[in-house]
């Protein structure tokens, strides 16, 4: 990736080179992995965290990895829920319960629940202390440059 230099963004800060809009597990992914190859970048996310929210809370192997290449494998783990290793279908007054099978390409073998509330706030402070600019709550209304 080439780094841009100089977009300027609605918010008024000229220096940065990628203006992120949305704060969820992608955007503050993308943040994180950006300001590490050193690209000055703004964050800018709607609502303010931590927030409830249903959905993402359960992360399967593949998000567990990622999030260790972000460097916070250890400590979504601990403050997670055990693995997940069952699952249950319920209906009406009928439940079936299966075995969740292992993960056998990662160091993860089975996935896990965290809150979404958790999960946003370890993200963003995580990309707080690689320099992210984050702006919250706020929208981008237009983008010129």
């Amino acid at each position: 990736m080439k780094k841009r230099s100089g977009v300027h963004s609605a918010i008024g800060h000229p220096d940065t080179d990628a203006l992120i809009v949305g704060a969820g597990p992608a955007g503050a992914s993308v943040a994180i992995r950006l300001a590490a190859l050193g690209w000055h970048v703004t964050l800018v996310e709607q609502a303010s965290f931590p927030r409830q929210k249903v959905c993402g809370e359960c992360l399967g192997p593949a998000s567990l990895e990622l999030l260790a290449d972000l460097g916070l494998g250890a400590k979504v783990c601990s403050v997670a829920g055990p693995p997940i290793r069952k699952i249950a279908w319920m209906v009406r007054k009928r439940t079936t319960v299966a075995r969740m099978p292992p993960c056998a390409h990662s160091q993860y073998a089975y996935g896990c629940a965290i809150g979404r509330d958790t999960l946003d706030t370890l993200l963003i402070n995580t990309a707080r202390s690689h320099g992210v600019n984050v702006i919250q709550p706020a929208k981008v209304r237009r983008v010129a440059g």
